[in-house]
């Protein structure tokens, strides 16, 4: 959550609720960090399934992008859109 610049947060969530989350064992949270990026998009849909939200949009960077792409292809009703961002740490060419 650290990595994410406020100022880009306030935007996204101007005109819709904005959560953001840390998959297990990922960050703060508890549990076994999955092995792979679809056990990650499992994570997350389990985790909008328990909030019981019907349409999300998703975006992620670096690993995270993989991770909306991935949400993309296991439910596309059910992200409106999803984003990988570049890595803002990530070395240029």
């Amino acid at each position: 959550m650290d990595n994410w610049d406020p100022a880009l947060l306030d935007v996204l969530a101007e005109d819709r609720p904005a959560i953001l989350f840390d998959n297990a064992g990922i960050g703060r949270s508890t549990g076994t960090t999955p092995d792979t990026v679809v056990g990650i998009a499992r994570g997350a849909i389990a985790f909008a399934d328990a909030l019981r939200l019907h349409e999300v949009d998703f975006l992620g960077f670096s690993l995270g992008g993989m991770v909306a792409q991935q949400l993309a292809l296991d439910r596309p009703r059910f992200a409106e859109w999803s984003s990988p961002a570049p890595d803002p740490k990530a070395k240029r060419t």
